[in-house]
């Protein structure tokens, strides 16, 4: 959802972009089987979410993804 996602990323310094991006590597970390459901799992997820994004942000520019921008946000 874009508005959650541009509140989520205002509260945590992040763009909506960054943020819808890692929503999507967090759902893809999901199908490969990682979870999230105890302390131990997030701490876990958090990083390989983390280990992810860095990985993709040389490559692309996470904050300016087009189709992920509204204005006034």
């Amino acid at each position: 959802c874009p508005e959650v996602a541009a509140r989520q990323g205002r509260k945590f310094g992040q763009s909506q972009s960054r943020e819808i991006c890692l929503y999507a590597v967090h759902g893809l970390l999901h199908l490969q089987g990682e979870d999230d459901l105890t302390a131990t799992a997030r701490a876990s997820m958090r990083k390989a979410e983390a280990r992810v994004l860095a990985a993709l942000s040389p490559r692309f520019r996470l904050d300016e993804i087009a189709c992920f921008q509204q204005e006034n946000t």
